[in-house]
């Protein structure tokens, strides 16, 4: 098989995030993230921004103070050495309390090119956050924003009225 874009990465899908009940309190969960380790290139720093983004888009608290976060994320990227013209890329996102312990655990891996990932993350690092962000969103029990705009609502029935166009459809 031909060698996949460094950006195949982020639609690895997210493995199903293990982790405890939740608990109505977690209805608002504050977050701080706290790191990101392993990256080639930018990739630390690139994917700290991009999560911390995926989250506040998807209405989450992030917080840039410890002292205010009730949860912490912690991202982890494993990238094995080279063979063949490709590269395994892991990404670890451990979600804890900040009293350590774990709620939870998304993980995304894939095939790359070699070294595609040894410069600027960019758009990469974007969507391996939003991916990340759908596996933080069902931990905490909320729908995804992926599946929430895969829901069509029904179209209304509409009156036809001899002599005239139907209106067009919505969009």
């Amino acid at each position: 098989t031909p060698a996949l874009p460094a950006r195949e990465i982020a639609a690895a899908p997210v493995a199903p995030v293990q982790g405890s009940p939740l608990s109505t309190a977690w209805a608002n969960p504050v977050i701080v993230v706290r790191a990101v380790e392993g990256a080639p290139g930018d990739g630390n720093q690139a994917l700290i921004l991009a999560i911390k983004q995926a989250l506040r888009v998807r209405d989450f608290m992030v917080t840039e103070d410890p002292r205010q976060a009730v949860f912490q994320i912690d991202g982890k990227v494993e990238v094995a050495p080279p063979a063949n013209g490709r590269q395994r890329a892991k990404v670890t996102w451990i979600v804890t309390t900040v009293s350590g312990g774990q709620v939870g655990r998304a993980i995304q891996e894939n095939i790359i090119p070699a070294g595609s990932l040894n410069g600027a993350w960019g758009q990469v690092a974007a969507m391996v956050a939003n991916a990340a962000a759908d596996g933080v969103e069902e931990l905490f029990g909320r729908p995804t924003t992926r599946k929430a705009q895969m829901v069509v609502p029904p179209t209304p029935a509409l009156p036809v009225v001899p002599g005239r166009a139907l209106p067009p459809p919505a969009r």
